[in-house]
């Protein structure tokens, strides 16, 4: 499946309070209101033996990707019942994913054959050595304007591993910083800009993939 392009905008939330940032939302002229309960969100990240997703992002190539297995839940289990794969594509301002659904699997098989096989399938068309690098961990909070023409976002504890031990601890790393995005259709730009602009916030370049590498490249 592929869903349709938009604009995401990121912000990191420094010296500001969530709940003051969740006020300004409710109190703005979008009316945001939470869209559903808050969750956690697992990925895991694919890149090849050059790390060519990882530059082409951190190059700011207009034209870039980012291949995720993504899946929900504070996770006590060694079992995946429900995964998606994501490619997640940048063209210039505007991103889309393409969505596959990829179904059951278990934490401990993501460095065995088979799973490798299983990715290979999906991928077949970007290349034979795409390998899982990292993995993270987060809690997202979701808000939606009352006409739901604008998303906001707020990532929070996230955490991070580096995928190069049989072993997943998703407390090797921990992100401290809070992540919010905003993601619009292009045709509601101008809208969403009147609201972004009032905010106490500066727009920045962000991508957790990125973040979690540089982190254990020091």
């Amino acid at each position: 499946m592929k869903t349709q392009k938009r604009n995401e905008i990121k912000f990191i939330l420094n010296n500001i309070p969530v709940e003051t940032l969740v006020y300004f939302l409710k109190a703005s002229n979008g009316l945001f209101f939470k869209e559903f309960p808050g969750r956690f969100i697992n990925s895991i990240y694919f890149d090849n033996l050059n790390f060519d997703f990882y530059k082409k992002n951190i190059e700011g190539f207009s034209q870039r990707q980012k291949i995720r297995l993504r899946f929900y839940g504070k996770q006590n289990t060694n079992l995946i019942k429900n995964s998606v794969l994501e490619f997640k594509i940048k063209e210039n301002n505007l991103g889309y994913k393409i969505k596959k659904n990829f179904g059951k699997f278990e934490l401990k098989d993501i460095f065995s054959r088979n799973f490798k096989d299983k990715i290979k399938k999906f991928t077949f068309h970007i290349s034979d050595y795409l390998r899982p690098i990292l993995i993270n961990n987060y809690y997202r909070n979701y808000f939606v304007s009352r006409n739901q023409n604008i998303r906001f976002t707020i990532d929070q504890f996230i955490k991070y591993d580096y995928l190069n031990f049989n072993k997943i601890n998703f407390n090797k790393i921990i992100y401290p910083k809070i992540i919010v995005e905003a993601k619009f259709d292009p045709r509601h730009k101008e809208e969403a800009l009147n609201i972004i602009n009032k905010m106490p916030l500066r727009a920045v370049k962000n991508s957790k993939y990125v973040i979690g590498i540089n982190k254990f490249l020091r």
